[in-house]
């Protein structure tokens, strides 16, 4: 959208707002916001699932790596000591 001047020569930028709320007590999804239109709405929704996706990839391969070396250091101290695993 475009940007504004509120009056005072300060110019403001319009948003479109998309607001998710799901209670997983009850199961109920509550979805609302204030958008340019309801295509524009589900736009925000693909790139928000492709951004989501994308971050929790990325933690999901930090925590295996994370994991892998925890597993490494542990076969070297067994090494290390004589151990059999």
């Amino acid at each position: 959208m475009v940007g504004n001047s509120n009056g005072d020569g300060v110019q403001q930028d319009n948003v479109d707002v998309l607001t998710i709320t799901y209670h997983p007590d009850t199961d109920k999804m509550e979805i609302g916001g204030a958008c340019f239109s309801l295509n524009r709405m589900l736009m925000m929704v693909e790139r928000a699932h492709r951004q989501l996706d994308a971050q929790w990839k990325i933690v999901f391969m930090q925590e295996q790596q994370a994991t892998a070396g925890e597993q490494a250091r542990v076969q070297e101290i067994m090494r290390r000591t004589g151990l059999k695993g």
